[in-house]
């Protein structure tokens, strides 16, 4: 399967696609360009909204947005004029800064910390509330990606050097249970979202290409290809996939050879995406 262009946007490391079911709108950010997009799904009208400083990831709060930062967490207005700071790690911002997340069944956001460098072992996985930012899972390279089943019992997260995904029993909010269900060596698991079939689709940075994954078997039962190698978040909307990719790290070479890169792919799928957790489950 092939998913062809849909905004051409260039993004320097385009990520954080978000189906917005209940506004139904797909949300999705190009972190080093300082950009928040909203792009409707049924014309494909995309808007795009500028904001001062870097953000990795970002969930809806009623009206307004909750989002991780390069130095923190925030809730964002919804013009992308005004960030509040609320409650997050404890950590030296100039060393590392927010990733991906999603937010639980529980209303928590949970956000993953990278080392801004690629350091191994000095990353995190936090889960963030109006007043508490607790560590969840620590010694992570580049957390990524992560969903949960429908009977909210399962989680499935990547530690993205690893170039493994994991699934963990979610018991009472914590995760317990850590175990391999999938691993690649042709790329690197990104960002990820799962389908009312509870199978999960992950962009895999590198090969220019989504995997629908068994997570049962570990199997691959699906593959959708863009003309972007760095392929680095998902969202279907319905029966429609949303892809993000990026220019980053990429030389002029690469760039002549993929001029697309860095832009929004989508296909139709056989597949309904699941419904997202908002902030506070608002």
């Amino acid at each position: 399967m092939k998913a062809e262009i849909l905004i051409s946007s260039h993004a320097c490391l385009g990520e954080g696609a978000f189906f917005d079911e209940k506004n139904y709108r797909v949300l999705w950010l190009d972190i080093f360009g300082r950009e928040v997009h909203i792009l409707n799904p049924v014309n494909d009208t995309d808007i795009c909204m500028n904001v001062e400083k870097p953000i990795t990831t970002i969930v809806p709060d009623g009206d307004n947005f909750v989002v991780g930062a390069i130095d923190g967490m925030y809730r964002m207005s919804r013009d992308a004029k005004m960030l509040t700071p609320m409650p997050s790690p404890m950590l030296d911002y100039v060393h590392c800064r927010c990733n991906d997340g999603k937010c639980g069944p529980d209303g928590r956001l949970w956000v993953g910390i990278v080392e801004n460098e690629g350091q191994r072992g000095l990353g995190g996985l936090y889960a963030v509330t109006d007043n508490s930012c607790e560590l969840q899972l620590g010694g992570l390279d580049c957390p990524n990606g992560i969903v949960w089943n429908s009977r909210r019992d399962q989680v499935y997260f990547t530690d993205s050097m690893s170039g493994r995904i994991y699934a963990f029993d979610y018991v009472n909010g914590k995760l317990e249970n850590k175990r391999d269900i999938f691993r690649t060596n042709k790329g690197y698991p990104d960002g990820m979202t799962i389908d009312t079939e509870d199978t999960i689709w992950a962009a895999i940075w590198g090969s220019g290409c989504v995997f629908r994954i068994d997570p049962i078997s570990g199997k691959v039962i699906d593959i959708v290809e863009t003309d972007a190698p760095n392929v680095s978040s998902v969202a279907i909307a319905n029966k429609k996939i949303y892809i993000t990719s990026a220019t980053k790290d990429m030389d002029r070479e690469m760039l002549l050879k993929y001029p697309l890169s860095g832009g929004l792919f989508a296909a139709n799928v056989d597949a309904v995406g699941a419904s997202y957790f908002h902030y506070g489950n608002a």
